[in-house]
C-alpha cells in the first residue's frame, strides 16, 4: 500500500468520523449520553465505515490503474494461479476480511469505553478520535491483504481475452456485489443516525412530519448509493462483468430528475397514507425501523439509477 493510498484512508476516515460522530453525538444537545450508546455506535461504524472507506479506495485505486494509466501491475502473471480460487468471490473476500479485521478492533474500543468516565470533559471528543484511529488502521489492513488479489481479478477482467458474462451471471454479481452490502450499509447507517439524533427527545411524529422526515432520508440515501454504484458500474462495465441492453442507460440529468423524484414519491406516499390511517410515531424504535426500510428501498433505487449511469458513461467513454 502506497502513502497516497494510505492519504485517502485517512482522509475518508476522518470525513466519516467528523458525519456520523457530529451527529450522533453532538447535534443532540438534550440526551445524556450512556455507555450502551458508545457501544451501539462503536459496533455499527466500524463496521460500515471500514467497508464503504475500503471500498470506495479500491474503486478509485483500480480506475487510476486501468482506466487512467490503462497498464497491468506484474503480480497479475504470478498470481494467475490463484485467480480460479477468487475470481467470483473477491468481493465477498472484502467483505469477510472487513468483518474479520472488525472484530478485534471493537473489542478494544469497547474496552476503552468500559473504563472510561462518561461524564470527563471533551469525552466525546476523544472518543472520536480513537474512533478515527482505528477505523484508519482497520482500514489500512483490509486494503493491504486483500489488493493484490483484487487487482488481479480486475487486471485479468481487463485483458482483452476475457470473456463477457451472461446475463444470469451479471444479475447475481449485481445482488451479491451492489444490492445485498449496499443495502446492509444504508439500513445500518440510518438506524444509528437516527438513533442518535432523537434518543431523549419527546417523539410526535404525525404522517405529515414523517413525510418529511423519511423523504429526507430517501433523498440523500439514493443520492449516496447512486454517486457510488455509478462509480463501480463504469468500471465492472469496463472489465466485462455486467452485461445490459444498449437502451439501458441513464444520463446525468436523468440521474439527479430520478432521484428527486424518489424522494417526492416518499413524501406523496405518507400524505396519501395519511388520508386513510391517522398514526403517530412516540417511539424512537419505530422511528429507526421506519428511517432504515425507506433507506433500504432508497438503496436499491440508487442502485439502479447509478448502475445505469454508469453504464452510460461506460457506453459512450
Amino acid at each position: 500500500m502506497n502513502f497516497k493510498v494510505f492519504i485517502e484512508i485517512a482522509i475518508r476516515s476522518l470525513l466519516e468520523v467528523i458525519f456520523f460522530g457530529g451527529i450522533y453525538f453532538f447535534l443532540n444537545s438534550l440526551r445524556n449520553h450512556i455507555k450502551i450508546d458508545y457501544y451501539l455506535f462503536n459496533i455499527l461504524f466500524v463496521v460500515l465505515s471500514t467497508f464503504s472507506i475500503v471500498a470506495e479506495v479500491f474503486l478509485s485505486y483500480i480506475k487510476k490503474i486501468f482506466i487512467d494509466n490503462k497498464s497491468i501491475p506484474p503480480y497479475i502473471v504470478q498470481n494467475s494461479n490463484d485467480l480460479n480460487r477468487y475470481e467470483k468471490h473477491v468481493w465477498t473476500k472484502l467483505t469477510m476480511w472487513c468483518l474479520l479485521f472488525s472484530i478485534p478492533a471493537i473489542a478494544i474500543t469497547s474496552y476503552f469505553i468500559h473504563f472510561s468516565k462518561l461524564n470527563e470533559n471533551l469525552f466525546e471528543l476523544r472518543f472520536l478520535i480513537v474512533m478515527f484511529v482505528v477505523i484508519v488502521t482497520v482500514s489500512s489492513l483490509v486494503f493491504h491483504v486483500s489488493h493484490h488479489k483484487m487487482i488481479a481479478y480486475y487486471g485479468e477482467k481487463f485483458n482483452e481475452g476475457s470473456t463477457p458474462i451472461d446475463n444470469q451471471q451479471s444479475d447475481w454479481y449485481l445482488l451479491v456485489s451492489y444490492f445485498i452490502p449496499w443495502g446492509i450499509i444504508a439500513i445500518m447507517s440510518s438506524a444509528l443516525l437516527t438513533y442518535g439524533y432523537y434518543q431523549g427527545k419527546a417523539l410526535n411524529f404525525d404522517l405529515h412530519a414523517l413525510a418529511f422526515e423519511c423523504g429526507g432520508t430517501a433523498w440523500i440515501v439514493t443520492l449516496w448509493i447512486s454517486l457510488i454504484s455509478e462509480k463501480r458500474s463504469y468500471i465492472d462495465n469496463s472489465a466485462n462483468l455486467l452485461k445490459f441492453n444498449d437502451k439501458d442507460n441513464i444520463d446525468e440529468s436523468s440521474m439527479y430528475f430520478l432521484i428527486s423524484m424518489f424522494s417526492a414519491i416518499v413524501v406523496g406516499a405518507f400524505y396519501l397514507l395519511s388520508h386513510f390511517i391517522s398514526y403517530n410515531v412516540t417511539s424512537i424504535n419505530i422511528l429507526c425501523i421506519v428511517n432504515a426500510f425507506i433507506a433500504f428501498i432508497a438503496s436499491i433505487t440508487g442502485n439502479l439509477i447509478g448502475i445505469l449511469r454508469g453504464f452510460d458513461k461506460y457506453k459512450n467513454a
